[in-house]
């Protein structure tokens, strides 16, 4: 139970920031935000949730509002394209 949770609480987060660039506190916040609001349907869900809601903000106000250069998490390939 104890590499289970050292696994999910400290592995996974690592890997997904390397995967969606998205930070292993705001991962985990995210987590343990939406679960304690929604309960055990919260907690499987919140990992996809905190990534959607990352990407809104990404692309809704830092690159369209703001206009800076940001690196979204759905890949390289679209890295370099600038906000239309």
């Amino acid at each position: 139970m104890l590499i289970h949770q050292a696994e999910g609480n400290l592995i996974m987060p690592l890997i997904q920031k390397r995967m969606i660039s998205i930070p292993p506190a705001l991962m985990l916040l995210g987590i343990a935000g939406i679960g304690a609001l929604a309960g055990l349907l919260g907690f499987v869900l919140a990992a996809p949730i905190v990534v959607a809601i990352f990407v809104i903000v990404q692309k809704a106000y830092v690159r369209d509002t703001l206009k800076e250069d940001v690196t979204l998490p759905e890949g390289e390939a679209n890295q370099s394209i600038d906000s239309p």
